[in-house]
């Protein structure tokens, strides 16, 4: 009796000494999950990655994008943007960062014959976009404010710019973009090989999701609360422009009303070269050039 006995635990042992042996060995194979997130360059920013390194990793990242946002909010004074918009015309000297991402917010400017307008905010300001107090501006504020729309007159060599007198840059429409590559980066170079990033409408995945499926992403529809679908992506950026976040609700008149300074309707696209820079997928959501809207 007692020998059999002596058996039935040895076997129960052997048994739970498996089931502890498998549990161990499936708690090692699910990657180390880390999430982080922070409110910065008007949005919240929200981060998850996987793999031994990923919470380092994300406290990396999040000092990158608070470095960033100092370089160039519009309205912290400490920043070399707001320095730029203040300067009186004189020339500035800014950062590596801020030189490239104002090159290339130039050459968009360019390339999309000021669709993308680095020089907008006034425009933004005046629709109450950069306040949060909505309103319709008079035709001819709006007609003052536009002389002072010119990326061109933006002067920028060797770590210098200038801007002019009353004319002020914002580099919001394309200053996501740039950090979510410099996070994705990051993580990189801290081992990191799956990682999500939202930065408020600017979606960029590192590799796949941790199981080697893509990431779903979902487009909000616009006119709704729905979706208009999902995007199944790996190492690549979505990008949604959208007049939901910050909008209101013109007064209804009917008619069509042509209108130069004049907020766009939706977009939304996908990069697929993780080459590429987020910031090359950005709407955009304001124009100087003049556009019809239906109310």
């Amino acid at each position: 009796m007692r020998r059999l006995l002596a058996l039935g635990l040895a076997l129960l042992a052997a048994v739970s000494c498996v089931g502890c042996s498998r549990q161990a060995a499936s708690a090692m194979s699910e990657p180390q999950e880390a999430a982080g997130g922070l409110f910065a360059m008007d949005t919240y920013i929200n981060l998850t990655a996987y793999g031994p390194n990923a919470e380092a990793a994300l406290d990396l990242a999040e000092a990158r994008i608070r470095e960033l946002e100092n370089l160039w909010s519009v309205t912290d004074e400490g920043s070399e943007i707001y320095a730029a918009n203040h300067s009186g015309g004189a020339a500035v000297s800014v950062s590596a960062d801020t030189e490239e991402l104002l090159r290339f917010a130039l050459d968009m400017a360019g390339e999309t014959g000021g669709a993308l307008e680095p020089t907008i905010y006034p425009v933004l300001t005046a629709w109450g976009f950069t306040t949060d107090s909505y309103q319709i501006p008079a035709q001819e504020e709006l007609d003052r404010l536009l002389k002072l729309v010119d990326y061109e007159a933006i002067t920028l060599t060797d770590n210098t710019v200038t801007v002019p007198d009353g004319m002020m840059l914002d580099l919001g429409a394309v200053g996501k973009g740039y950090a979510a590559d410099e996070t994705a980066a990051i993580l990189r170079e801290n081992g990191v090989e799956s990682a999500l990033l939202d930065f408020g409408g600017n979606i960029l995945t590192v590799g796949s999701k941790p199981d080697g499926t893509p990431w779903r992403v979902g487009v909000r529809d616009p006119d709704s609360d729905g979706t208009l679908g999902m995007l199944e992506v790996i190492d690549q950026s979505v990008v949604v422009s959208g007049g939901y976040p910050a909008s209101f609700q013109l007064p209804p008149a009917g008619g069509y009303w042509p209108l130069p300074g004049l907020p766009r309707r939706s977009a939304a696209s996908r990069v697929p070269d993780p080459c590429l820079r987020s910031s090359h997928a950005a709407g955009f959501p304001m124009t100087s050039r003049p556009a019809q809207v239906r109310f």
